[in-house]
């Protein structure tokens, strides 16, 4: 992982990039954030427009990116609040999450409200009473499960279907200033073990991973919440007994495209990822 640095006149000293809290701020993860949401987008918009066995289906595993996230997500939020918590409040934490999460989450409820109504090639299916949709968007604002709606009767976000993966990150957070904060290493580590056995045996039963968006299998959202948000957890508290080789954006971004883009994975009929 690289700090980013940035360059002042010529000649001057390399400095540290910071955040506004002071800290050292790593770049590369920034990046690789942004190549994440790229894949998102991309298997979302081919795989679902054009169907998932047509040479136009791209990225098939790109639905791990937001397992990547759910990782993201651990380390940064142990590496920005591990060290305050002698002088911050659960309140004051879940107020500064709220500040920096929730604005978008009101974007994206009310403009998923706007794309029901307005779609123009929903019509057909996109029918629901007045009230049940309002409950819908008023489930939306305040990021939870959401009430069925015509057309997309099993998304536990039905009027904003990724916001599934928001929700997780919520609990994360609750289960980060509850409990988790206050978890040795070792322990994190004992959870994170656990928890990825139990993923790898789902993932060979139902043969995918892509599972917790929906009411059908909405348990798999904790379960693939808790494997990566723990490990992002843990690689923060045993990063200073690691050595961290320097690997590019660059490098990183290929390695994540690459573990998206294959087709098959393990045996024909007992794959973990499909």
């Amino acid at each position: 992982m690289n700090d980013v640095s940035t360059l002042g006149q010529r000649g001057s000293a390399v400095q540290a990039d910071r955040t506004s809290t002071g800290k050292e701020h790593f770049e590369v993860l920034d990046g690789l954030r942004g190549s994440a949401a790229i894949l998102i987008v991309i298997f979302h918009v081919f795989n679902y427009s054009f169907g998932w066995d047509t040479p136009l289906s791209l990225m098939h595993h790109a639905y791990l990116a937001v397992d990547f996230f759910f990782g993201l997500s651990g380390f940064v939020v142990a590496y920005a609040y591990d060290d305050r918590w002698n002088r911050m409040s659960n309140f004051q934490f879940f107020r500064i999450r709220l500040i920096r999460l929730h604005p978008l989450v009101l974007v994206g409820a009310t403009f998923g409200f706007l794309g029901y109504l307005l779609d123009p090639f929903g019509k057909g299916i996109n029918q629901t009473s007045t009230p049940m949709l309002l409950l819908a968007y008023v489930t939306s604002l305040l990021l939870l499960p959401s009430p069925p709606v015509g057309g997309r009767q099993n998304e536990s976000q039905a009027l904003n279907g990724p916001a599934w993966s928001l929700m997780q990150e919520y609990l994360g957070n609750i289960a980060y200033a509850l409990i988790l904060r206050r978890l040795r290493a070792l322990t994190l580590g004992i959870i994170f073990g656990v928890s990825g056995l139990l993923l790898i045996w789902v993932g060979n039963v139902k043969g995918s991973l892509d599972g917790g968006w929906g009411y059908p299998d909405i348990w798999m959202a904790p379960l693939r919440l808790t494997v990566s948000f723990v490990m992002g957890l843990w690689l923060y508290r045993i990063q200073g007994r690691i050595r961290r080789p320097k690997i590019g954006l660059l490098i990183l971004s290929i390695l994540l495209v690459a573990s998206a883009i294959r087709d098959r994975f393990g045996m024909a009929n007992s794959q973990i990822f499909r």
